[in-house]
């Protein structure tokens, strides 16, 4: 066995997630074994919903997709602060909203607030979850600052050594 390999293998350690072992996540994300993805809010820097998912493609993911009430529930409890940008939009027009996975359909889950999404002056097709008001879901413009939640997929430890991605490199998280 090769040095670097015993050097991933030991750095490293591995969980078992629904029977197949797979890399945990880095200390300062959360693993959601539903979704088997890590999960991070970021807490400490507000950009606009196109900077942050930038961000979190940069960081091998994209912003946290939220299709059921479990997984609402797991992003909402990694919330410190108030707003945070999610990986959804919203058409007022054809009222379907864009996943970042799936491209635009007739939502399955939503967790809107009270008079929500309301597109206020014709302006707000991101979508935001808000801690104080229980994780529900407000429409804001794309442009204001939010902090975000990022959400990457797991590594089975054989591709770790190789890479993640399709592109075959490693990932790194910040």
């Amino acid at each position: 066995m090769s040095l670097s390999i015993i050097l991933a293998l030991a750095f490293f350690s591995t969980a078992n997630v629904a029977g197949e072992r797979v890399a945990p996540c880095p200390a300062t994300w959360s693993l959601n074994e539903e979704s088997k993805t890590c999960i991070k809010a970021f807490n400490d820097v507000k950009i606009s919903w196109e900077k942050a998912r930038e961000f979190c493609q940069s960081n091998d993911g994209d912003l946290v997709v939220i299709q059921n009430s479990h997984m609402n529930d797991f992003v909402q409890g990694l919330l410190s602060l108030k707003r945070y940008w999610i990986g959804s939009r919203h058409n007022s027009t054809t009222k379907m909203m864009r996943y970042l996975d799936r491209g635009e359909v007739t939502p399955s889950y939503e967790a809107w607030a009270p008079r929500q999404p309301n597109n206020y002056r014709g302006k707000q097709e991101c979508i935001e979850i808000i801690r104080k008001r229980g994780g529900l879901w407000n429409d804001r413009p794309c442009s204001r600052r939010n902090h975000f939640v990022c959400e990457s997929r797991l590594c089975s430890i054989h591709v770790i050594l190789v890479g993640c991605s399709t592109k075959e490199t490693t990932r790194v998280f910040v």
